[in-house]
C-alpha cells in the first residue's frame, strides 16, 4: 500500500464503526420500550503466522471489550457514549521484534438529529489512545471528528456522505470523504457499511444473507490501518509503529433474541505491511508480509 492512502488511520475507522451503528438506528427506529439503549460487546481476532519480506515471521491476536449507552429523545434524535478497551499481542520469530504488546482505548460521542423528514445529520467526536505497553497517554492520543448526513431515499435504502477529520501521531491532520450505505436489496439480502466485525477495527463493506430470523451468512471486507506510539525503552524509542492489511472474511451470525447476538468469521488478510518510524517521523523500516489466514468472533449483549 502506498503513501497516498496514509490518511486512512485507524482512529477514523473506529469512529466510522460507531457512525454505522447510528445509521442503522436512523433506518430502523428505536425500540418501543425505552429511549435508553445499552450494549456490551466482546470480541477477538487471530492472525496466524506469516512471513515478512527480508526474513522472519510474526503472528498477532487482538481482543476488545466495548460499552455503549445511547439515549434517543425521538425517532431520529439520539446522543450516545461509546468506550472500547483493546489489547493486541504480537509474536515475532527469527527477526528483531520492533514492538511488543499494543493497547488501544477509544471514547466517542455519537450524536444524531433530524434535518428534515428524510435527512438525518450525524456528528461523532472521539478521543483515542494507541500505544505500546509503557507509553504515556499524552504520547499516544489522537482525536477525530466525523460529520455526515444520511438520506432515507426509500424504504430499505439509506445513503449518506460525510467528512472525517483527525489528528495523527506525527502531529498532522488528515481529511477524507466517506459514504455510508444501508441497503436492503431483498427481504433477505443486505449491503451495508459501518461497524467493524469482532475485534477488527474499522468499517468495510458487508453483504449478508438472512437464512432465518436468527441465522445469517455473509462476506465482509475492510481496510485496516493501525498506528501506535512505541515505548521510550523499546527498540525504536518514542517511534511510531504501523500495521496495515485488508481482511476478507466469510461470516456467520446467530441472534437467538433481541438482546444477544453471536458472530464468527474466518478468511484471509491481503496486502499486509509493517512500518516503523523514529521519533522524528522518519521511516526507518517498511516490510510487506504474506497473505495470512485469520479467524475470530464476538458476542453482543443489549439491554
Amino acid at each position: 500500500m502506498t503513501e497516498p492512502f496514509k490518511s486512512f488511520r485507524i482512529p477514523i475507522l473506529a469512529v466510522l464503526a460507531t457512525l454505522g451503528s447510528a445509521l442503522a438506528v436512523t433506518a430502523q427506529g428505536q425500540g418501543p420500550d425505552s429511549p435508553w439503549r445499552r450494549g456490551v460487546n466482546a470480541g477477538a481476532a487471530t492472525y496466524l503466522e506469516r512471513d515478512l519480506d527480508g526474513g522472519g515471521s510474526f503472528s498477532n491476536t487482538r481482543g476488545v471489550v466495548s460499552f455503549n449507552v445511547t439515549h434517543g429523545t425521538s425517532f431520529r434524535e439520539s446522543v450516545g457514549v461509546s468506550l472500547s478497551l483493546g489489547h493486541s499481542a504480537y509474536d515475532f520469530s527469527d527477526t528483531i521484534a520492533p514492538w511488543g504488546d499494543i493497547n488501544d482505548y477509544a471514547l466517542s460521542v455519537p450524536i444524531t438529529f433530524g434535518l428534515s423528514d428524510q435527512v438525518t445529520a450525524l456528528v461523532v467526536p472521539s478521543l483515542r489512545f494507541d500505544g505500546e505497553d509503557g507509553v504515556d497517554f499524552d504520547d499516544g492520543q489522537t482525536g477525530a471528528l466525523i460529520l455526515g448526513a444520511a438520506w432515507r431515499i426509500r424504504d430499505g435504502l439509506t445513503l449518506g456522505p460525510g467528512l472525517g477529520m483527525q489528528s495523527t501521531l506525527d502531529d498532522d491532520v488528515t481529511l477524507f470523504p466517506f459514504l455510508l450505505i444501508d441497503w436492503a436489496i431483498t427481504d433477505r439480502v443486505n449491503l451495508s457499511t459501518g461497524r467493524g466485525l469482532g475485534a477488527s477495527r474499522g468499517p468495510g463493506l458487508t453483504l449478508s444473507y438472512a437464512v432465518s430470523d436468527a441465522l445469517s451468512l455473509g462476506i465482509a471486507g475492510r481496510y485496516e490501518d493501525v498506528e501506535f506510539r512505541l515505548d521510550e525503552d523499546g527498540v525504536v524509542p518514542g517511534g511510531i509503529g504501523r500495521d496495515r492489511a485488508t481482511p476478507v472474511v466469510a461470516t456467520l451470525g446467530w441472534q437467538p433474541s433481541r438482546a444477544v447476538s453471536v458472530n464468527a468469521f474466518a478468511g484471509m488478510a491481503f496486502g499486509g505491511s509493517l512500518q516503523v518510524k523514529d521519533s522524528n517521523g522518519r521511516t526507518i523500516d517498511s516490510r510487506d508480509y504474506d497473505p495470512t489466514p485469520l479467524f475470530g468472533g464476538s458476542v453482543d449483549f443489549s439491554f
